[in-house]
């Protein structure tokens, strides 16, 4: 009950700031804190590159602008820390904040491409 809430309108917040991103184009992001919000956004898991992704991960933190068209980064996390580290070709395009949740960061990538997809899981 005590982290719902703060969690629960963070994930709603962050829920809003999904749906306003175009319905395609793969997303670089850590769904493991917050995956509610991609279910209220209704986007699919399938069109993330995220930690469970082993392999494509570890390309994309290296690389975060050219393998997804948006990177969503939570502070401290590790897509955070690959923005920091890799910041080239990437815009800010939103933040969401909450009290009590981190900070996610919207990227929009100048050089992958917007209808690029991940392959269906």
């Amino acid at each position: 009950i005590a982290n719902s809430r703060t969690r629960v309108p963070f994930e709603a917040a962050y829920a809003r700031a999904l749906d306003q991103l175009p319905p395609q184009g793969a997303i670089l992001v850590w769904t493991s804190d917050h995956i509610g919000a991609f279910q209220r956004a209704g986007i699919p898991l399938r069109r993330t590159i995220n930690e469970t992704d082993y392999y494509q991960w570890k390309a994309a933190l290296a690389h975060p602008a050219q393998s997804a068209a948006w990177v969503i980064a939570a502070d401290h996390d590790a897509v955070a820390q690959a923005v920091a580290t890799h910041p080239e070709g990437l815009k800010l395009i939103d933040i969401v904040c909450s009290s009590g949740q981190p900070c996610v960061k919207f990227y929009q990538s100048s050089v992958a491409g917007q209808s690029d997809r991940i392959s269906p899981k």
